[in-house]
């Protein structure tokens, strides 16, 4: 495929992956809020500026993963390729249980934070945390198996991973939240769609670049 096919295949992913993402915000958004109500979905409003917010305890690594990726596989070094990956993998597995435990310590504290928050979600809220942070983390290593696809200019498997979540989270909030399930529903649905992503996303990556390891872990010092 000449280099103008792939740059316009790739741009169309791209607009096609912003465009149903802000189609689908414009008309849910709406349903949540009123299904949630006020109160619940402040709280979710909440959670999620918090959870986002643990995102900077990457340092970087999730970008800095792309790069070297991308400049190796360009080298074909293949033996740098799979030391970045599951060193990177490695980094976000210890990223991942910091993160959790951070989520544990802030559900606690949330209520004394908070005090606005009706006492009868702070259960709740102290057991969303934990698990939408480990969303984090689920995000973390699909965005190292994604950088593989980037680097081998497949980002319409990319987007099409994303195409794929999206769609599945947008009929099962729709169902959850008429089934009446709530915040619980809603974080159920989201840390879901982000399994069967890291998943697709790990197959997809298999596929493009048939070297891929994702185990055992290497703690390189000189690599990280």
């Amino acid at each position: 495929m000449s280099n103008a096919r792939v740059y316009a295949r790739n741009l169309a992913a791209n607009w096609i992956g912003h465009g149903a993402s802000m189609i689908v915000l414009f008309f849910l958004s709406p349903f949540v809020i009123h299904t949630l109500g006020n109160v619940q979905y402040g709280i979710w409003s909440l959670l999620s500026v918090l959870t986002g917010y643990m995102g900077i305890l990457d340092l970087g690594v999730r970008a800095s993963t792309g790069r070297h990726v991308t400049l190796y596989i360009g080298k074909e070094d293949h033996k740098s390729v799979d030391e970045t990956i599951r060193t990177s993998l490695a980094f976000f597995s210890a990223f991942g249980i910091l993160i959790v435990a951070v989520g544990v310590a802030l559900g606690w504290i949330f209520p004394s934070a908070f005090s606005s928050v009706p006492v009868e979600y702070h259960a709740l809220v102290r057991l969303l945390l934990p698990i939408l942070a480990m969303n984090m983390w689920l995000t973390a290593l699909r965005s190292v198996l994604s950088s593989v696809l980037i680097a081998h200019d497949r980002f319409d498997l990319s987007n099409a991973v994303d195409l794929i979540m999206l769609a599945i989270q947008t009929a099962g909030t729709v169902l959850v939240l008429n089934a009446g399930l709530g915040l619980l529903g809603l974080t159920l649905i989201v840390v879901g769609c982000n399994v069967l992503g890291v998943i697709i996303t790990w197959m997809l990556a298999r596929r493009v670049y048939r070297r891929l390891k994702v185990w055992p872990f290497v703690f390189s010092k000189p690599r990280m």
